[in-house]
């Protein structure tokens, strides 16, 4: 877990969501191609689930899938379902590579003690050569550094500009 120069990223990333709680959004400070919407898991089922609109290198609609964080020991693992869903531009008979739908790796943090988890060396699912096509999801995975404190949630960033799924929750083994 980064504490200095991680924590200057993790407010880069959230800024869109500082201060949300619930349905409340915060406005952004430019224009962005997504509305930085905010996801809440909090029906305890341990998978939050949003589409979005098309981005980056695939423009169909993409359904995201955030499954429960699960800390085994040292680490954490985060999976996450990508499926593309087609739409205005998408080939229907084209291979979809991770990548096109994922612009870099999710952030796992706490928005609230503003602390960020980073994914550990290369221990995430190869983007480039993980594809899948239109209504098949992709699994990506990573693992983290676990939580230094037991905690029951954690926020999982997709990107400064994409959604954010607040209070996912943590399991353990």
């Amino acid at each position: 877990m980064s504490r200095g120069g991680g924590i200057v990223g993790l407010v880069a990333a959230l800024v869109l969501v500082a201060g949300c709680t619930g349905a409340e959004r915060a406005e952004p400070a430019a224009p962005v191609a997504f509305d930085g919407e905010v996801v809440t898991a909090d029906d305890g089922g341990g998978v939050a689930e949003l589409t979005v609109p098309g981005s980056g290198r695939y423009p169909g609609r993409t359904r995201i899938a955030v499954q429960a964080l699960v800390v085994d020991g040292p680490v954490m693992e985060l999976r996450v379902a990508f499926t593309p869903l087609g739409g205005a531009g998408a080939d229907p008979d084209e291979r979809v590579p991770l990548d096109a739908m994922l612009d870099r790796e999710p952030l796992v943090g706490d928005v609230t003690s503003l602390v960020q988890h980073e994914v550990l060396d290369d221990w995430h699912t190869d983007v480039v050569r993980a594809e899948t096509v239109e209504g098949r999801p992709v699994l990506y995975q990573a693992w983290f550094a676990a939580p230094e404190v037991r905690v029951e949630s954690l926020d999982v960033v997709m990107a400064p500009e994409g959604p954010t799924f607040r209070d996912v929750p943590v399991t353990y083994r």
